[in-house]
């Protein structure tokens, strides 16, 4: 007789989602009903959701590459899509209103959650510092928290999250401050990092005196070269800074002109910045550029130099992203000289350097600048 065939097995049941993701989900959910009703710009699009691959595969394969699910980048283009539009009328609508008026008891435990020993539990002691932070940002609960903050913030009174972003800023400097004084610990490290992250997220919503502050607090972050994660995070936030206040704050600030403190900073921080920052720098790099004035200012012009060599050595980075932001840049670099046939000169003075990488770099620049300006009419 025929042997029997063996009964399939029956299919694992699904685990029941956790307590946390079915509340943030639904915080979620109803924030952007409310703000569907009352006639605000959507968020759901902006939010990442079902975008990205496997992020497993992303961090193995580079681990200085941007994740597609950066929660970072999710953030700042809801926040962003949050102040689209001519009017702010559909604040007064009801549902959001009454969003708002809870959000002091809300927004608090999310905080509070997401700073939780809970959070921390994808952090793996014997993996690459740079694999846990990545890890644990992309981990089902903190990703759920932080588009639940990112969701209610948009509707949140702006005194709250003024109030709400002088708490994040003492508890990451007291962070940074761990951090700088030896061997970066993975849960400091990737607490400061989360930290950031949210500071990032609630920029756009601060007044100019939050500003002035998040730039007091950037600057010491960016030198931070110990902790390669919390400086590329600091650069990100910098570079919201600049998108949000710069036109603002760099040429007339109530503490003095922004633009030198900045420029210095840059230029003072060359010697400090990890490869993976490279491109969150080169795209501050890329706003700043735009308020300065080489033709009328020597210490404008001085700068020149430096950014152009730190360009040149970009575009020979084993990051793509850092090779694209740097081509970028050497355009608007060009541009912002006021001379593009002298600024060409002085990118032929890297065919003197003393190494090949320096050399093959500069042939790369010349062949692009010569692509973008080459024929324009007003070409050398």
């Amino acid at each position: 007789p025929e042997p029997e065939p063996e009964p399939e097995p029956e299919p694992e049941p699904e685990p029941e989602p956790e307590p946390d993701e079915v509340a943030c989900a639904a915080l979620r959910s109803l924030v952007f009903r409310s703000r569907e009703r009352a006639g605000a710009p959507a968020l759901s699009e902006l939010l990442g959701e079902g975008a990205g691959g496997d992020d497993e595969d992303a961090m193995i394969e580079d681990e200085e590459e941007d994740d597609a699910d950066d929660i970072g980048v999710q953030r700042s283009r809801a926040l962003l899509a949050a102040q689209l539009g001519s009017s702010e009328a559909w604040r007064a609508h009801a549902d959001v209103m009454a969003l708002s008026s809870l959000a002091s008891r809300f927004l608090p435990i999310l905080f509070g959650h997401l700073d939780s020993d809970k959070a921390f539990a994808a952090l793996n002691p014997g993996q690459n510092p740079n694999h846990q932070v990545a890890a644990v940002l992309t981990s089902p609960r903190v990703s759920n928290l932080s588009k639940a903050i990112t969701a209610y913030a948009s509707v949140a009174p702006m005194p709250l999250l003024e109030k709400l972003l002088k708490q994040i800023v003492q508890r990451l400097l007291q962070a940074a401050a761990v951090l700088g004084n030896g061997r970066p610990d993975p849960t400091v490290l990737t607490r400061a990092v989360i930290l950031c992250e949210l500071a990032s997220a609630l920029t756009p919503f601060v007044n100019t005196a939050g500003a002035e502050l998040l730039f007091r607090v950037v600057a010491p972050l960016v030198r931070a070269d110990a902790a390669p994660a919390l400086q590329k995070r600091s650069y990100k936030l910098l570079a919201t800074w600049l998108a949000h206040f710069g036109a603002e704050l760099l040429v007339e600030a109530e503490g003095g002109d922004r633009l030198p403190q900045l420029l210095q900073l840059m230029t003072a921080s060359i010697l400090t910045i990890s490869p993976s920052a490279r491109t969150q720098r080169l795209k501050c790099l890329g706003m700043l550029v735009a308020h300065l004035d080489v033709q009328g200012n020597a210490d404008h012009a001085a700068a020149l130099p430096q950014l152009m060599s730190e360009t040149v050595v970009c575009t020979k980075d084993s990051n793509g992203k850092a090779r694209t932001a740097a081509y970028d840049f050497l355009g608007r670099l060009a541009r912002g000289s006021g001379n593009v046939p002298g600024f060409v000169e002085q990118a032929v003075g890297g065919l003197a350097a003393r190494t090949p990488q320096m050399k093959s770099a500069t042939a790369l620049c010349l062949a692009r600048l010569i692509f973008d300006f080459g024929r324009a009419p007003e070409a050398p």
